[in-house]
């Protein structure tokens, strides 16, 4: 029975991890955008108020 690093030397095993390694990174790929896209809907903007106004204190009373 082979050992561990006589079947990860061998070239068809490294040729297949590179291979599935490909397909590995469109999966992360497709799992990563969703949450960019959640992440930008949930961010909060604020927008700079144009005019600075104060309160009026007859109002709040």
């Amino acid at each position: 029975m082979p050992g561990v690093s006589e079947r990860i030397c061998r070239p068809d095993a490294v040729i297949g991890f590179i291979a599935s390694a490909g397909s590995l990174v469109w999966g992360m790929g497709a799992v990563a955008a969703p949450v960019v896209l959640v992440s930008l809907c949930a961010t909060q903007i604020r927008w700079p108020s144009l005019v600075e106004t104060k309160p009026d204190p007859s109002v709040l009373t």
